[in-house]
């Protein structure tokens, strides 16, 4: 958008000379062309296209993916539409080194097909982004380009349409791209309606596929002219890179199948939301704003409003280099943190709390103020997206980087402000983990990576912990939270932790049980996991008895339990020893078939040992007398699943002893035998005929003399 769009309605004369300050821009742009020949049969196709960027299937599989839909018929001499054509399109193309953005013009000619109907013909504009970015190239720019720079109508001439031997064609040296002006977008978006709902479809369109409604019927040109200066005006108000990826256009047809997302039309087309434009006076309408664009929207209005931040000066920061690179268009965080850059570093730490409350008051509005669960849960959802600010501004090197200390110091004394301190700490904490355990993953087998210890140091195994939490205790209102993790890095894991996560003080630790997952994780990777294993299992034999883990959460603690096992003694099978550990490893067996229907090493292995059996049974009776005779049947339906998924002892000997332990323990919990247990021995004593007849014959009786029991 610039001076000359303003007063001719997107039309620049080939010779009028680029705006001040900025060189003339001359960029190399691949185009093709998409219609018929007239008098024919054939199906619309690309007749001619350049020899560069593309070939000519690639150029039909652009358009293609970014039609707007099938054109209305030609609207009458006189009577302006809404819906007509021409229809101009901005979109996108990836390749390799960087991508492209294109723009498409489709337009009626004076031309029939061998059924006597108007062709519709397609020319279509594509450059690389980052070149265009750099010379800040607008929509009006584009189009504006595609229809009056002379290079480019030599090659799109209608007339070489024709042309049945026509080849590839050269590449149109563009030059005539005047570039974004941040006075004439401030000069379009002074009228306070505009403003705002242009600041209102800025935050929407960061979220999801927005609709334009209720433009007015125009002439054509007219028409094509103001929509894209609302388009442009949209953009402008968005980091330039994220141009990068947003499809727009004059119109689409509300039926068609496309991937516009932002579009006017006569309807919202399914996923996406509406906003009605303002016209004649009457204010446009917005829907319901989505947390991040309502954030976005009042961050615009905020800035100009309350910081004094001129419009023009909010738009030019926008296009600075910083925000030119191009980036995904769904990422409203990025576009966030981007304006958040104009007041200044200090800005940002006044930022943090102030979002932070209004998630949580809209998460706790629509939960019910009456309801704990409800409200310790909006806590968490504002806690995550906190978190999620702060690791964002952190890679964009604004926060916890050598030369970040001012910013640092501001950002931790907001945070300790805010009584959601402790849970934003935790879920820093918890992240960092989860970023350690991939960094784990992708390094090379037999890599070293040092334990823990004094001083906060995790050394290799945890580097992100480590830089996170010593960012974290420098302000003792964000630090208690984490304490345990810090414990676990100064290699003194405290298993009391999981004793008191019931209690008042740890109650921001049991909150979400993801955190103490990330305890148990952490002291894994950096070797201290021990001391945490047995207090653990016996917290997760809690919560698994009162079924109180969904089943996602359940399996994670159960694939924690394996993980923690592998690096105790009671992982191997040869491990399993008579005495207090061999009841240990039984317990977590227990435990995590109560989880996820899986002891922690199949009982195949496990029953290699002969004492094994011994120390099962006891558990499971233990665990029968301690939670009822229902934990019982639990815990024998759970077996039964295992050894039908994961397989019998190969050692008829072994199996004959599990065959065994198994049938004294339905007698012993009550003659109760459950369904699946049933039908694994059944299957199993099928196919193995050489069993010792005693004990074939003991559970032949049981399956027959006992109830079914699920």
């Amino acid at each position: 958008m610039h001076g000359g769009a303003a007063d001719r309605g997107g039309d620049h004369p080939p010779d009028e000379p680029p705006r001040a300050g900025r060189p003339p821009a001359r960029i190399e742009a691949g185009w093709a062309v998409k219609g018929k020949l007239p008098g024919t049969f054939a199906d619309y196709a690309v007749l001619r296209c350049s020899s560069v960027y593309f070939g000519r299937g690639d150029y039909g599989a652009i358009l293609r993916r970014f039609t707007p839909g099938t054109p209305p018929p030609p609207e009458a001499a006189g009577r302006p539409d809404t819906g007509g054509l021409p229809w101009v399109t901005v979109s996108y193309a990836p390749r390799p080194g960087g991508g492209l953005l294109g723009v498409a013009r489709c337009d009626w000619t004076a031309e029939v097909d061998g059924a006597g109907r108007r062709i519709a013909r397609t020319t279509y504009l594509c450059a690389p982004f980052d070149e265009l970015a750099a010379a800040q190239v607008t929509y009006e720019d584009l189009h504006s380009a595609l229809r009056l720079d002379p290079a480019v109508a030599a090659v799109l001439r209608p007339e070489a349409d024709a042309a049945t031997d026509a080849e590839a064609g050269a590449p149109a040296r563009l030059g005539h791209l005047p570039g974004l002006d941040p006075a004439v977008v401030a000069q379009y978006l002074a009228d306070e309606d505009r403003f705002r709902f242009a600041a209102g479809v800025a935050g929407l369109v960061l979220c999801g596929p927005v609709a334009l409604l209720g433009a007015p019927a125009l002439p054509p040109e007219q028409r094509v002219a103001e929509r894209l200066r609302l388009l442009d005006a949209v953009a402008a108000l968005l980091p330039f890179g994220q141009r990068a990826q947003l499809v727009a256009s004059t119109w689409v047809r509300s039926g068609a199948d496309h991937r516009i997302r932002l579009a006017f039309s006569d309807q919202a087309w399914p996923g996406a939301v509406a906003a009605r434009v303002p016209v004649g006076g009457h204010p446009g309408e917005l829907p319901a704003l989505p947390d991040a664009a309502a954030e976005y929207q009042r961050l615009l209005i905020g800035l100009r409003d309350r910081y004094g931040e001129p419009v023009e000066r909010i738009v030019a920061h926008l296009t600075e280099p910083a925000y030119q690179g191009a980036h995904p268009i769904a990422d409203p965080r990025h576009a966030l943190l981007s304006l958040a850059d104009l007041p200044g570093p200090a800005f940002f730490a006044t930022l943090v709390p102030v979002l932070t409350r209004a998630r949580r008051a809209h998460a706790g509005a629509a939960a019910g103020t009456e309801d704990q669960q409800a409200r310790r849960r909006a806590a968490l959802r504002s806690a995550e997206d906190t978190s999620a600010l702060l690791r964002a501004q952190r890679l964009r090197g604004k926060l916890a980087g050598l030369d970040t200390r001012e910013q640092d110091d501001a950002v931790r004394a907001a945070l300790a402000h805010h009584h959601g301190a402790p849970y934003v700490s935790l879920e820093l904490a918890r992240l960092a983990v989860a970023d350690d355990q991939r960094a784990a993953g992708a390094r090379p087998a037999g890599a070293a990576a040092r334990n823990g210890g004094p001083g906060l140091d995790g050394g290799q195994a945890a580097a992100h912990s480590v830089g996170w939490l010593a960012w974290l205790v420098r302000e003792p209102a964000l630090a208690q939270a984490v304490r345990p993790f810090v414990e676990v890095l100064s290699n003194r894991p405290d298993g009391q932790v999981f004793a008191a996560a019931g209690s008042e003080a740890g109650l921001p630790l049991l909150a979400d049980h993801r955190y103490l997952l990330a305890l148990s994780r952490l002291a894994r990777l950096v070797g201290v996991g021990e001391p945490l294993r047995v207090p653990m299992t016996r917290w997760l034999l809690e919560q698994a008895a009162a079924r109180s883990l969904a089943a996602p959460v359940a399996a994670a603690w159960a694939g924690e339990l394996r993980a923690s096992a592998g690096q105790g003694t009671g992982g191997a099978p040869g491990a399993n020893r008579p005495g207090g550990q061999l009841a240990a490893v039984a317990l977590a067996d227990a435990v995590a078939l109560l989880l996820d229907g899986r002891p922690v090493r199949p009982i195949a292995a496990r029953m290699t040992v002969p004492d094994y059996g011994v120390a099962l049974h006891r558990t499971v009776m233990g665990l029968t007398r301690r939670f009822a005779s229902d934990m019982g049947v639990r815990l024998l339906h759970e077996l039964g699943r295992s050894l039908d998924a994961e397989g019998w002892p190969a050692d008829l000997a072994v199996a004959d002893r599990t065959l065994r332990l198994l049938e004294s323990l339905v007698r012993d919990t009550g003659h109760m035998l459950p369904d699946s247990l049933r039908v694994a021995v059944r299957t199993y004593l099928l196919g193995r005929p050489k069993l010792p007849s005693e004990t074939a014959r003991a559970w032949r009786d049981m399956i027959e003399g006992y109830l079914p029991r699920q």
